[in-house]
């Protein structure tokens, strides 16, 4: 939807994926580093807590995560390997027959690479802002992992570790993150009612993950609903050329 949105707004699509591609991997650099925290500084806490299949789906989403960095690295920095291996799959989908075109998909997602590839280089010669987007991010993330612990007070549970909480609910995004549904539906209600169990009571549970949705997804969607309307008039009636 960002892709289509800056589209019309007259930003070439590759510069346009570009751009979310170095905000994806700014992202998954940072909730990286947060995971990486996380199971250094309280290995102990969560072996206390979390049962053998936890730690199963918790080691795959770390895994994953990982693998998702080698990626996002060979992609940023390796062109002409990520081409092969990128020609290679769409061939292989055009001989199973699932696309067609293949040439001309080839030939769209080469440019595409080497949008991302110029985007990656003039990011990374301009280090103050990557510097900030950095910085920016992990202020994001972490206003977004406080609000369990901003939930636990509220119900004045005693004994509230914040360093802890900031912790599970990294761990919670990380492993949520793994199902490819919106926002991880299921998944990340699962892993939120297990990782803060030593904090929040049955009883209180469920509320605990109404709000915490509420706030942190459902609540997002319902707010941004009306400016979706201003925006989609604004870009109709006032377009903006490609500079």
């Amino acid at each position: 939807m960002q892709i289509l949105m800056m589209s019309r707004s007259g930003i070439k699509g590759s510069v346009a994926t570009s751009a979310l591609i170095q905000k994806f991997l700014v992202w998954q650099f940072t909730l990286a580093a947060y995971c990486i925290v996380a199971v250094v500084a309280r290995f102990a806490f969560f072996k206390e807590h979390l049962d053998t299949y936890m730690w199963v789906v918790s080691a795959i989403g770390f895994a994953a995560q990982m693998i998702m960095l080698v990626v996002l690295l060979l992609a940023s920095f390796a062109k002409n390997f990520t081409k092969k291996i990128s020609s290679g799959f769409l061939r292989l989908l055009g001989k199973l027959h699932i696309i067609k075109n293949t040439d001309e998909k080839i030939a769209g997602l080469h440019d595409t690479l080497e949008s991302f590839h110029e985007s990656n280089k003039a990011l990374q010669k301009n280090k103050l802002l990557l510097i900030k987007a950095y910085l920016l991010t992990a202020v994001q993330m972490t206003a977004f992992f406080l609000v369990p612990y901003c939930i636990a007070m509220s119900f004045k549970i005693p004994g509230l570790n914040i360093f802890d909480m900031l912790c599970a609910q990294s761990y919670v995004t990380m492993v949520s993150s793994l199902v490819p549904l919106p926002g991880g539906s299921g998944a990340a209600e699962y892993c939120f009612s297990t990782f803060f169990m030593a904090y929040i009571s049955a009883e209180t549970m469920k509320s605990a993950i109404l709000i915490w949705r509420t706030i942190t997804y459902y609540g997002t969607i319902i707010i941004s609903m009306p400016f979706s309307g201003i925006t989609k008039k604004k870009t109709a009636s006032q377009p903006m050329n490609e500079n």
